[in-house]
């Protein structure tokens, strides 16, 4: 939806892709302080390998997206690298994020109210995504086929 203010955060989304990550800096360093300093609680009560894995990936694009995102790290990319890198890395951390709020409501026994509004803000966001996807492949499928009508 062009506007104003869509192109402005256009122009600045690599300033909010790094207040992101700087959060998320900041939480992994707790998380690893934490674990830390109560290492039985959190392997044996909180976190199974999966989630651990999962985490571990997620810092990883995290950290990739953001020393790409300086020329530095971009020069040692080509421009499809660098796209794939930073959708797969988007698209990844919010899977990650939603899931928690899937397994809030369909694993366990007990759901917030703020669950079931983040489980659906995100599948609404998915779904929005899917279909300016979707409305864009039909564009271009119309301007192909006038290209071809007319050549």
């Amino acid at each position: 939806m062009p506007s104003d203010f869509s192109r402005w955060l256009l122009r600045n989304r690599k300033y909010f892709g790094l207040c992101f990550a700087s959060a998320m800096a900041w939480q992994g360093f707790f998380i690893l302080w934490m674990v830390g300093i109560h290492t039985d609680y959190y392997i044996g009560q909180v976190y199974v390998l999966s989630d651990a894995i999962e985490g571990v990936v997620g810092y990883t694009v995290l950290l990739l997206m953001v020393i790409t995102s300086f020329k530095f790290g971009r020069k040692q990319l080509t421009g499809k690298q660098w796209r794939y890198l930073h959708k797969f890395g988007v698209y990844y951390l919010w899977a990650y994020a939603w899931s928690v709020y899937w397994f809030a409501l369909y694993y366990y026994n007990s759901p917030n109210s703020v669950d079931y509004v983040y489980y659906w803000s995100g599948l609404l966001a998915w779904g929005l995504r899917a279909g300016a996807w979707s409305k864009q492949q039909s564009q271009n499928q119309l301007k192909q086929n006038a290209k071809l009508e007319t050549a």
